[in-house]
């Protein structure tokens, strides 16, 4: 009994180096497919975050519309008078922050200040 303990204790391989490189190669090509589309996912994730914003900022907006419409509504009116607790930051890379606009008809909007602009709410769906 002792002997056959003895000869597997002293059988033990390791791993070749073939199988060591192997498995590194196939850990490589995984990382290399995956971190893309992460990345993809944090961006989307992201827009759609801001776009959640847009929407939040438009509805306090709406009522701020209704309670005082002879005011020029924007950010800053809305936080100074508690309709938004603190001015929002956008989460899309390269933008700072939310304009939001009235038109003559009531008509609300919410673009990203920065130089794209591009228009968060309504939301557009021809995407």
């Amino acid at each position: 009994m002792i002997k056959i303990i003895g000869k597997r204790i002293n059988n033990n391989r390791g791993f070749t180096l073939f199988e060591v490189i192997l498995v590194l190669t196939i850990l490589g090509i995984i990382a290399i497919i995956a971190v893309p589309k992460f990345m993809n996912i944090q961006a989307d994730a992201k827009s759609k975050a801001d776009e959640a914003t847009a929407v939040n900022i438009a509805k306090a907006g709406e009522l701020a519309c209704i309670q005082n419409p002879n005011e020029i509504i924007d950010i800053d009116y809305l936080v100074d008078n508690d309709y938004l607790d603190k001015e929002p930051k956008a989460q899309k890379k390269d933008e700072t922050g939310f304009i939001i606009s009235v038109n003559s008809d009531g008509k609300i909007t919410v673009n990203y200040s920065g130089e794209n602009g591009s228009q968060l709410y309504p939301i557009n769906n021809s995407k």
